[in-house]
């Protein structure tokens, strides 16, 4: 009653700490209260943060993944062309073919339509917003020599 508030605290919580190894130990003593140190489980709240970094993990590598499939360019190409809703099939139309970049499907929009099955309205749409994207790759083309 002597020591002051803080170190009452941290004595109090190194004695908590001391109590859990100690039951962990001896197995049977602390098992009433602690049922994870017999069964040999984290305590819950470390399980809940393994749980909430697992779950971190997954959410990242699924980003990355997504991140790392997308072709550079499609999305604003599409968007361009007001077929944003295509993404998904034009990368998996892209990836069957090889295409590198959104300017390999501008100079064969064509065959990148007939691959998606487009209708004669999205077809133009896409030879515009294809025939832009031509021209601004040879304009930049021309500039770096």
């Amino acid at each position: 009653a002597g020591l002051p508030r803080s170190e009452r605290r941290r004595v109090a919580s190194v004695g908590a700490a001391i109590m859990a190894l100690a039951a962990r130990s001896l197995g049977g003593m602390g098992a009433a209260r602690e049922p994870w140190a017999t069964a040999g489980e984290a305590p819950p709240v470390i399980t809940k943060v393994r749980r909430r970094v697992s779950r971190n993990q997954d959410r990242h590598s699924k980003l990355q993944a997504q991140h790392k499939a997308t072709l550079p360019g499609l999305a604003p190409f599409l968007a361009d062309a007001g077929l944003p809703g295509l993404a998904e099939h034009a990368q998996a139309w892209c990836d069957r073919v090889g295409a590198e970049d959104a300017i390999d499907v501008a100079f064969i929009v064509d065959e990148f339509a007939d691959g998606l099955q487009l209708g004669l309205l999205e077809r133009s749409r896409l030879r515009r917003a294809a025939k832009g994207l031509r021209r601004l790759a040879r304009e930049f083309a021309r500039l770096r020599q």
